[in-house]
């Protein structure tokens, strides 16, 4: 292997497998498409839009080097030890060594400390006039020494010298001379061309030598270069401590107003209208039950959607969904997990238009936002965030309105300040918020006033049945609830019996029931008309005889049959169900409902399948199996299945999740049939990317040119 490389291909070719997995994660468009060689990842990491986007990622310090590397590369070779000294910082300051280590890493220079090199598409993305240097080294001037030069510029008459020094930090350009320039000027202008102190460009504009303006500076690169960033001041362990206790609250109160959404949508009927916001009407009346600010409603709402919690039944109507039922049955710490995961990768800001929740535009840009002001947050106060993030990421811009959104969802889920500013494993979010959730009770106290104060964050049933009869009233860990005749009512209408709210109200409150709850709840009861709805999930329509036949049957009891008439019967199980139950004890029955298409079981995904880019551990592994150039004897099998389209991408997605090898079967362009051993790398836009084995190189081969695919000998 040579000492030195001669490229950028080389220089990534000889970097560690360790060295190129970092180089993935700092620059992660390089992964998407896979790339093919060395020379393919080097062309990449130095094209024009892959290079700004590497740039929008640096610090100021960073840019500052980078820019001062820039202006350094012009005379050819250079050093740590030149950029440290063009900055006036020792040879061995970590405030340059720090980024130019940086950059070595992010492959926006090449080479070593003693001979660095800059990419030709960083030159470009720096502008015509690094450091605001003339981009041309001026032989002439640089075989001078330093100083022949500066005697040269001593000696210029005092309007000369002004008219150097006002282009000594940039542009280099000098002002063109017009009619209204005087004779004294252009003197001054004709000495400092007739001394070799000034240049003309091909533009025949004159402009101030490199050379002549390092001098001038003392051979300093950047006048004033923001090296050091701003002071960062994390929250004391006291200060963590109540940051810790806010977020256990904060996430248990986020399920709460999750679960509390959900119910009120299975009685309520909010329409999603063609353009995909909510109307106005149905979003002021959801907010008013809720009792939620806008912006938190927005935010869960938001998160209901993203994690199929709720969708659209037949008529457009949100409705919750089985996976939000099942997902009731999971330990708090795991549902909080899901719905921090899911805002993390959002690429949507609901904050921004409450109202218009679902139907924000996305943008891919928003996960990196939120995780860089994230960041800020868990290192200073909160005014300095836009500060702390003006100097991190000076090329990305970062509105208040955007930042004081995420502040704010951050706050509404349990994030403040939190350790996790990134998108996390959702195992990792489970255990930092596991120690922080709050202990549940199942006990409250009931008032004269009628109202229920929890003595801690209730129990999810506790809660769901006190908010039957009561209104909550504030949230937080000792939340309130009021009864009135309209919360007494609603629970009696949903089918409790007045005595039984007394009895549990007495087993379930620390204190006594209070007199007045209980003649409150006795008077609502008397004055309540004698109607009562019933939820029927299916009707029977049979003969009388049938009818007593089916009501006396022991085996069908679990259906919730009960009479409507003397030849109908109400069924507490959906039609499919009752038909298949009726069958089972050898009655058939003609069921019309089953060609009707059921409201919302289940959640219906809403976007095609997202499949994970590989990691770049297997893509760096690719690289080097191409770079062996090894073909091993691998003989195809004599005949390979032809399995449905939908069954080859599953098979294929699944040996790129699990590292497997394939036999495909495919065409290329001119037809001709070809069965190459494959290890499929990732699947997006209709095309498998794999590292060929048979022929030793990474290729691109279109979903619909395979016509079949057998599992290798592993």
């Amino acid at each position: 292997m040579p000492s030195r490389a001669r490229s950028l291909a080389e220089d990534l070719r000889h970097r560690s497998d360790a060295a190129l997995a970092e180089l993935f994660e700092d620059r992660p468009d390089l992964r998407r498409p896979v790339p093919r060689s060395f020379s393919d990842l080097a062309a990449r990491a130095n094209s024009g839009p892959a290079t700004v986007t590497a740039m929008n990622d640096l610090t100021v310090a960073e840019l500052v080097i980078l820019e001062a590397a820039t202006a350094l590369s012009i005379n050819g070779k250079f050093t740590v030890s030149d950029l440290a000294a063009g900055l006036t910082q020792p040879a061995d300051s970590s405030l340059v060594l720090d980024p130019v280590s940086s950059l070595l890493r992010r492959a926006l220079l090449w080479g070593q400390s003693d001979d660095l090199r800059v990419p030709s598409a960083v030159r470009e993305a720096v502008g015509p006039y690094p450091c605001g240097l003339d981009s041309i080294a001026r032989t002439h001037l640089a075989n001078r020494s330093a100083p022949e030069r500066e005697r040269a510029i001593a000696a210029a008459p005092a309007a000369a010298r002004d008219q150097l020094v006002n282009c000594m930090w940039g542009p280099p350009t000098m002002p063109e001379m017009s009619p209204q320039t005087s004779a004294f000027e252009r003197d001054a202008r004709t000495w400092l061309a007739t001394q070799g102190l000034i240049a003309r460009d091909d533009l025949g504009n004159d402009v101030l030598p490199r050379e002549i303006a390092l001098s001038l500076r003392h051979g300093q690169l950047i006048r004033h270069p923001q090296l050091e960033p701003p002071p960062e001041y994390p929250p004391t362990d006291s200060a963590a401590a109540i940051v810790d206790r806010h977020n256990g609250h904060a996430a248990d109160q986020l399920l709460r107003s999750f679960d509390r959404i959900a119910t009120h949508l299975t009685r309520d009927d909010i329409k999603r209208q063609a353009n995909s916001a909510v109307a106005a009407r149905d979003w002021e009346r959801l907010q008013s039950n809720t009792g939620l600010p806008a912006l938190d409603l927005a935010l869960l709402v938001d998160l209901a959607w993203a994690t199929g919690a709720i969708d659209l039944d037949s008529q457009r109507l949100l409705r919750p969904t089985s996976n939000f039922e099942q997902t009731l049955d999971q330990d708090r710490s795991q549902r909080w997990a899901a719905l921090a995961a899911t805002w993390f990768a959002s690429d949507r800001m609901v904050g921004l238009d409450p109202q218009q929740v679902l139907a924000a535009s996305p943008d891919q840009i928003y996960p990196t936002l939120r995780a860089l002001i994230l960041e800020a947050a868990s290192r200073v106060a909160r005014p300095e965030v836009p500060a702390w993030l003006q100097w991190h990421r000076p090329r990305r811009t970062f509105k208040p309105a955007v930042i004081n959104a995420v502040l704010a969802e951050a706050d509404t889920i349990g994030l403040t300040q939190s350790s996790i500013t990134k998108r996390a494993e959702t195992m990792r979010l489970r255990r930092y918020i596991e120690a922080l959730l709050p202990t549940l009770t199942d006990k409250f106290i009931l008032q004269a006033d009628l109202t229920a104060t929890a003595l801690g964050p209730l129990t999810r049933l506790v809660e769901r049945k006190l908010t039957q009869i009561a209104e909550p009233e504030s949230g937080g860990g000792a939340a309130v609830y009021r009864f009135s005749a309209t919360s007494v009512g609603r629970g009696l209408a949903e089918g409790l019996q007045p005595a039984e709210m007394v009895v549990w109200l007495s087993a379930t409150s620390a204190t006594p029931v209070p007199q007045a709850l209980s003649v409150l709840i006795s008077d609502v009861a008397a004055g309540m008309p004698k109607i009562s709805v019933h939820a029927v999930q299916s009707v029977l329509k049979c003969d009388p005889e049938t009818a007593d036949t089916l009501l006396a049957d022991e085996r069908l009891h679990d259906l919730g049959l009960h009479r409507l008439g003397p030849s109908a019967l109400a069924a507490a199980v959906p039609s499919p169900e009752l038909s298949r139950r009726l069958a089972e004890v050898g009655l058939v029955a003609d069921n019309p409902d089953q060609r009707v298409r059921p409201l919302i079981t289940e959640h219906r995904p809403r976007s095609a399948t997202r499949y994970p880019t590989p990691t770049p551990e297997r893509i760096v592994s690719s690289l080097r199996q191409v770079e062996a150039r090894e073909h091993p004897e691998e003989h195809p099998p004599i005949s390979v299945p032809t399995p449905g389209a939908t069954e080859i991408q599953e098979r294929l997605f699944t040996a790129s999740v699990h590292h497997l090898r394939l036999w495909l079967d495919y065409s290329e362009a001119d037809g001709q049939r070809e069965t190459h051993l494959v290890e499929p790398l990732s699947i997006a836009d209709g095309e498998v990317c794999g590292f060929d084995v048979t022929a030793g190189e990474i290729r691109v081969i279109d979903l619909a040119r395979i016509v079949g695919l057998a599992p290798a000998q592993q």
